[in-house]
């Protein structure tokens, strides 16, 4: 998911400086390769999909931003196939015309990458308390240790100490004359 949001936010990025451009073609600067990058997003999300699930991450919130994106993709499309003939030809669409569809297609793309932001963060949290429990697990399994370990060393000593224990009375009775010992 990670790997899907860096080609979103490039293009959210290339159309946010196309908006504000009006259209990088009309500068002379080269278009950037909206067409790779919407590849590049497809690709990832059917790697996401086809993947074996994970626990952490949702389906649904991936499901969401899919479908954010697949209403999103036509208008980027036309965007690029309206960037390029700006740079070939040197037609000029209206600004308006043009500024809308950047709009439309930055607020689409937005809404795929909050989609996929929360599955993110999402994925992020219930890894967080993954390790939490784990620490929690752990912790648990190293004072069971030091408690069964202090058992063990108490109950050593005490088979130690209570023979010696017996044999210095049995020397003291030895000692007082009771030779029955």
């Amino acid at each position: 998911a990670v790997n899907l949001l860096v080609p979103l936010a490039t293009l959210e990025y290339d159309l946010q400086r196309a908006l504000t451009d009006a259209l990088s073609a009309e500068t002379g600067e080269p278009v950037p390769d909206y067409g790779g990058l919407t590849l590049s997003i497809d690709r990832l999300f059917s790697e996401l999909l086809s993947a074996a699930p994970e626990p952490d991450m949702d389906a649904d919130m991936i499901a969401q931003a899919q479908q954010a994106w697949r209403l999103a993709r036509p208008t980027i499309e036309g965007i690029v196939e309206q960037a390029r003939p700006l740079q070939l030809s040197g037609e000029r669409p209206s600004y308006g015309v043009v500024r809308q569809q950047l709009t439309t297609a930055i607020q689409d793309l937005e809404q795929v990458r909050m989609h996929l932001a929360a599955a993110v963060k999402r994925q992020a949290a219930e890894a967080t308390q993954t390790q939490q429990r784990q620490l929690h697990r752990l912790i648990l399994a190293w004072v069971a240790t030091l408690i069964a370990a202090f058992l063990l060393f108490s109950l050593i000593v005490y088979s130690i100490v209570r023979p010696a224990r017996d044999l210095g009375r049995a020397i003291e009775r030895l000692g007082s004359g009771d030779l029955s010992v």
